[in-house]
């Protein structure tokens, strides 16, 4: 298994392979795709914009368990990952039919982002980095 190099997160997600498409589509890359039988579960480290994911799929888990019940209601709001231009981001988004949750907006902090989700219902903004800053 690959050590993890990033700062990460970790999801239980309703739909494997579907979450798997989405995530590639969005511009991360599989390090690793692991079924464990003994575990009843499947499990994706993903990678990308400097961030590594987590991805969960239980075998006996009940069809929107991850936003439901579960962890007492408590959820993730979103999570953000840097990008160096919206516009082009969302020209590839919108290629690869991803739909936009929220078009390109100014926050309150003055930065700007774009919102989609992923397919059990997070949300992923992206921010513009200022043009001096590295991804």
């Amino acid at each position: 298994m690959a050590n993890f190099i990033y700062p990460h997160i970790a999801l239980t997600v309703n739909n494997i392979e579907e979450t798997k498409r989405f995530y590639i589509s969005i511009g991360f890359r599989i390090k690793e795709d692991v079924y464990s039988s003994e575990k009843k579960r499947h499990f994706l480290l993903l990678e990308g914009y400097g961030f590594e994911m987590e991805v969960f799929h239980f075998d006996n888990q009940e069809k929107n368990q991850s936003d439901t019940e579960n962890l007492m209601k408590t959820k993730i709001h979103h999570f953000a990952l840097p990008v160096r231009s919206l516009i082009q981001l969302k020209e590839d988004l919108l290629k690869n039919k991803v739909e936009l949750f929220k078009d390109i907006s100014v926050s309150s902090l003055g930065l700007k982002f774009i919102n989609v989700k992923d397919p059990t219902g997070f949300v992923i903004e992206f921010f513009e980095t200022p043009k001096n800053e590295s991804q």
